[in-house]
Order: structure tokens, then sequence, then C-alpha cells
């Protein structure tokens, strides 16, 4: 039987930022089909700020990601169950090279991981650190959760979000692939509803830009000319982002639009 066909807009953008000496972020956005059912995978890693070999965290990271696309997933059955079980051990295959070789060299590395597979109805997630997925529709609703310690201080009700944007310690994470000899990363799935749109972003992207304003650029229907990252990426600098900064936005269209998948 041949696979359904769904159609996505996909725009991708990755920046050194204003005072990095090399680009630690990585980025993957990927089309195969599993089982029956065409589908959309994307990636955004962050390499860990503070440790040595960040870039070479993110790189293997998303390089691990894309063998695996290329060669088990078009050969997994499509449902949900299957996804789940199969991205937990892949981070975790990853999770522990990385670690290893921080052990065998002597020094250490380490990267975010945000991922998401679209198929013809559904999607998947799994993530560790605090690079962000967001689910657009009439508003920006994050649907990952910061394992940062600033994030935590805010769900304990220590911390005001207001006081947390201000914070000098928002970059420290208490998750990430590399740094522990194992991880958990949080694995779900839901259903998607066309128009819809997603958004994958390091923290120097979502930083400096509100719910609002992502919402704003990012709804179902956004425009599939990559300028208007190029935009976002000049403005989260002009507010004084130092950080590297990268994002990859899929637009889902409503039946009435036909749309074509497009990787930039």
């Amino acid at each position: 039987m041949r696979a359904k066909e769904v159609y996505f807009r996909c725009l991708s953008n990755t920046d050194i930022g204003k005072c990095r000496e090399e680009n630690q972020d990585a980025i993957l956005v990927r089309e195969t089909v599993s089982g029956n059912e065409k589908v959309t995978v994307a990636c955004v890693c962050d390499g860990v700020g503070g440790l040595e070999r960040g870039s070479e965290a993110s790189r293997t990271a998303v390089n691990k990601l894309e063998e695996w696309i290329d060669c088990e997933l078009p050969y997994l059955v499509s449902d949900t169950e299957t996804i789940e079980k199969r991205l937990r051990l892949l981070v975790g295959e990853i999770n522990s090279d990385l670690y290893y070789r921080n052990i065998r060299l002597g020094s250490g590395s380490g990267t975010t991981f945000s991922a998401i597979l679209l198929g013809e109805d559904h999607f998947t997630v799994c993530h560790a650190g605090d690079s962000r997925i967001y689910r657009i529709s009439e508003k920006a609703e994050q649907i990952t959760e910061d394992h940062s310690w600033i994030a935590r201080q805010v769900k304990s009700g220590n911390m005001t979000e207001d006081a947390a944007a201000r914070d000098k310690r928002k970059n420290v994470i208490l998750k990430c692939l590399g740094v522990s000899q194992s991880i958990m990363p949080d694995v779900f799935s839901g259903f998607w509803t066309a128009p819809v749109s997603f958004l994958l972003c390091t923290d120097g992207f979502w930083h400096c830009l509100s719910e609002g304003e992502l919402t704003e650029d990012f709804a179902p229907g956004f425009s599939s000319d990559r300028t208007v990252l190029e935009r976002l990426t000049g403005v989260v600098k002009s507010r004084g982002e130092a950080d590297n900064i990268s994002v990859v936005a899929i637009d889902i269209p409503g039946d009435d639009e036909i749309g074509t998948l497009k990787l930039d």
C-alpha cells in the first residue's frame, strides 16, 4: 500500500551569533517513509556552553540521528509506542558514546537534544536540555520542559518568570547528553490537526523572543521565505543575545492549502 501523502513546509537557520568563536549548534530536517507512512524528522542540538568540544557533541548527536533515520526508521512500524521505545534507546546510545569518549579523552562535552517525528496525524517528541519545541495554532504552546536550574526554580515557586528572565544563571542546565553515564529523555506523543505549525529552537533563539512574537511570525501559513528566520535572528542579536542561534520551523497547512516540503 502506498504511503499517505502529507505536505509540510520546513525552514531552518543557524547562526554563530555575536560573541561565539564557533557555532556549537547543529540542526537536522529529513523526510523518509516509516512503515506505510511518510514522516518528517527535525532536530536541534546545542553543544553545552562551558564544556570542551560542544560542537563535536551536537554534530555527533545529529549524525547518529540521521543514521537512525536512514538505517532503522524506514523498517519500523509507525505506531507511537515503537517509535518512542526506539528513540529512548537511540538517545541512550548517543549519550553513552559521548560519555565514554569524554572519559577516554579526559575532557568533557555535552549537548541538548530536541527532536520531533511528524507523521500523517501524530507526532513524537524526544527531548533533553533547554532547547525548545513549540506547537503553534492560535498561540504558541511550549510542549517541552526546560531541563534547567532556572526552570526548576520557577516550577517550584522559588523564582518568578520576570526574575528568571534576568537571572545570569539561565544557561545552567540539569540534563543533557554526554555528561552522565545514563540519561532519561522526555519522550511523548500526541496528535496534530491542520493547520498547525511546530517550532524547534535552541535557547539562543527563544531567550529574547516572546510567545506572542513567535505566534505572530510562525502561526500556520507563515511565509515560506526563510528571511523571516534571518530577520528574527537579527532581532535576537539586537536584544543582546550572545549565544549561537538556531531554529527549525515546520508549517502544516490546512486542507484548503497545498504545501510542498522545503528543506533549507
